[in-house]
């Protein structure tokens, strides 16, 4: 599974963790993405570019409608002022009051646009992961099924079907 920021990941992630009997140790009680991090990672490392591609393995990815994502980052950004710093590094008279169509205009032509990640927050990166950009080149599909966080229970319900759960 993998899964997008701004796509319910804390849910997505311990759903996930839940379905595979991992729990986090009764002496870790801390947010779900820091026992993602510190333990999970660290016992079972992260996806590598074989694993990716190969075709014996089920993927399925959790991602949100894009205006939808993009919205909500914008909320995110414009609620704190050090994310507020960072992102309108270059456009700092705006960085207070600035609109959704400048946050979009300064993301695409300052962030995105330039192949950079946001420092501050990858909920406001590109929901492929630069390994799957990589993959992408050579492939033309990585994950068997995507479920879309706006019709999750019709989605899921076909990665269940797919791998024979219930």
């Amino acid at each position: 599974m993998d899964w997008s920021p701004k796509a319910a990941c804390s849910v997505m992630v311990a759903m996930f963790f839940d379905s595979m009997n991992i729990r986090q140790d009764i002496n870790y009680t801390g947010f779900v993405h820091d026992y993602r991090n510190e333990v999970f990672y660290h016992k079972y490392g992260l996806v590598t570019m074989e694993e990716l591609l190969d075709t014996s393995w089920y993927k399925f990815k959790v991602v949100r409608n894009p205006y939808a994502r993009m919205i909500s980052s914008y909320m995110q950004v414009m609620s704190y002022t050090s994310l507020k710093g960072m992102f309108f590094e270059h456009n700092a008279t705006i960085q207070h009051n600035a609109t959704f169509e400048q946050f979009v205009t300064i993301y695409h032509n300052e962030w995105f646009g330039k192949g950079r990640y946001f420092p501050g927050i990858d909920h406001v990166d590109p929901q492929a992961l630069e390994i799957e950009w990589k993959a992408y080149g050579n492939h033309d599909r990585l994950f068997n099924q995507i479920v879309r966080l706006e019709h999750f229970n019709t989605d899921i319900k076909k990665v269940n079907r797919d791998t024979g759960n219930r």
